[in-house]
């Protein structure tokens, strides 16, 4: 039975929540190196995967977290993934126990504006049905009310 329309699929995935998120939740270290196009493939089969949109920046702070980093792109790359890099940004904290030092860390920047900005450009290419949104970033439920507000169908 061939695809219809309504059967497209796009991923749009937050790299960084995606990576951070899986030794947290037990058991899922070796996961790190996730196949993401096999992983959209496990949950939508036999729909019609449209694209897979990988959402990261790299810690160029440390080369040898970049060179595995790019390494990993690569891979995604050559299964069909296409990625979007954003970038860290260097800021300066303070602890919130008792010492109140100042240190500095890296925090991630674009990646939420960027993930909006493609869920709405292809919604408005009309190039998706069902939008998978791969996350726990709750910055992100703006862009996808827009795009439902949007697009209602």
């Amino acid at each position: 039975m061939p695809n219809s329309p309504k059967d497209r699929v796009s991923f749009f995935i937050d790299g960084c929540n995606l990576y951070h998120s899986l030794p947290v939740c037990g058991g899922f270290r070796q996961y790190r190196w996730l196949d993401l196009r096999c992983l959209a493939e496990c949950f939508y089969s036999p729909r019609r995967i449209e694209q897979i949109i990988y959402f990261t920046a790299y810690a160029d702070w440390s080369q040898s977290k970049t060179d595995r980093h790019q390494t990993y792109i690569q891979a995604q790359r050559n299964r069909g993934v296409a990625v979007e890099i954003g970038r860290f940004h260097k800021i300066k904290k303070q602890c919130r126990a008792v010492c109140k030092q100042t240190y500095w860390t890296h925090e991630e920047k674009q990646t939420d504006v960027n993930i909006a900005i493609k869920l709405l450009e292809l919604a408005v290419k009309d190039e998706y049905d069902t939008a998978v949104l791969v996350t726990g970033d709750s910055d992100m439920v703006p862009g996808v009310k827009a795009v439902k507000r949007l697009y209602p169908a």
